[in-house]
């Protein structure tokens, strides 16, 4: 059961859903308070502005596992590239 978990919990797309969600829940908090308070002339700090902050940075981090992951599979292909193309010239040297 631990690996399933472990599995879940480090796995790039349901974070970045999951910070979304909080995002977007933490965020309708805020401009339905924040209307409020500029009715009132005062800006108080509620929970809806943590929700808000940890959606953000469960998006950011989740980002930043995915962009990095686009970078392995950038430098693999390039590199699957190359060997591709240093074996089909080798490929002709052998032929001939």
């Amino acid at each position: 059961m631990r690996p399933v978990i472990t599995i879940i919990a480090n796995h790039r797309w349901i974070n970045l859903f999951i910070g979304l969600i909080v995002l977007v829940a933490g965020g309708a908090e805020l401009s339905d308070n924040l209307i409020h308070d500029w009715q009132q002339k005062e800006l108080n700090l509620r929970a809806a502005h943590g929700v808000a902050l940890l959606g953000f940075w469960h998006v950011l981090k989740a980002f930043a596992d995915i962009f990095e992951s686009f970078e392995y599979l950038a430098v693999s292909s390039a590199a699957t590239s190359e060997i591709e193309a240093q074996s089909d010239g080798s490929d002709d040297e052998i032929k001939s």
